[in-house]
């Protein structure tokens, strides 16, 4: 007999120093340090969706921060600091605002039908040693689901591409428009009772849908910009405008 465990879910933001052990799941997080002091930093990613400067990113990459700010860098912008002015830990979304003047905020996908599985999409971020360079990383992958795995409507499932560090980030479609925030590692495991182990049934990596994301983004009154072009581009033209409104968002977290 067989018995269906919800499915695990590991964010992707760097923290904790030990390995959890959960339904035959090992977790292990990494920890950020500044140079040889015990330093504690909470490392993520985010993206600019107004023209005052609001950013959206994941609500755990905040949740750890020692105060309400964080500092926020990309490779057009000098390290400036942000306040966290809205979360929403049930989908995992915080705003941040700051005083900066984007050149590019990410547009949002807006036109015909809804995301499809199959599609081919880009995630975009500050992974691993990514976050202490401030150089942000591109890679392929594809949509599994415009579902989770027991059918959640606020998540979709995408393949391995994430890592920690991204947490926060775009998930863009190949016109270059948000189709989702990247989120964490999704395990689905099942109790085979005969063998008395726990069996991987799928594994995936998982992002906030769209909906989700421009509901949040409303009922702030955040302006956001929404793109009707579903014109297929090449990653380096995505990459090339992408790198004006992604971001790489830190703070010292509570140890």
């Amino acid at each position: 007999m067989k018995r269906l465990h919800k499915p695990f879910v590991n964010l992707l933001n760097p923290r904790s120093r030990l390995a959890t052990m959960l339904a035959g799941v090992v977790v292990c997080a990494l920890p950020f340090t500044a140079q040889a002091e015990l330093i504690h930093y909470s490392s993520g990613t985010g993206f600019f969706v107004s023209m005052q400067g609001h950013v959206i990113t994941n609500a755990h990459v905040v949740e750890h921060c020692k105060t309400s700010t964080v500092t926020v860098r990309n490779a057009s912008t000098p390290e400036a600091v942000g306040e966290i002015v809205a979360v929403d830990k049930t989908i995992d979304l915080a705003l941040i605002r700051t005083n900066l003047a984007p050149q590019q905020l990410a547009p949002l996908r807006d036109y015909g039908g809804s995301v499809q599985a199959g599609e081919e999409a880009l995630v975009m971020g500050f992974p691993g040693e990514n976050a202490r360079t401030g150089i942000y990383k591109v890679v392929e992958t594809k949509i599994i689901d415009t579902q989770g795995p027991q059918g959640e409507p606020k998540w979709l499932q995408f393949t391995n591409a994430a890592q920690q560090g991204n947490s926060g980030g775009p998930l863009l479609d190949k016109s270059g428009n948000v189709v989702g925030v990247v989120t964490g590692k999704m395990t689905l495991t099942q109790y085979n009772a005969t063998g008395a182990r726990n069996e991987v049934v799928k594994e995936s990596d998982i992002a906030i849908s769209l909906p989700y994301l421009k509901t949040f983004l409303e009922n702030q009154r955040i302006f956001f910009r929404r793109m009707t072009s579903a014109m297929k581009l090449s990653t380096a033209y995505i990459e090339q405008q992408a790198q004006y409104y992604i971001l790489n968002i830190r703070c010292e977290s509570k140890g």
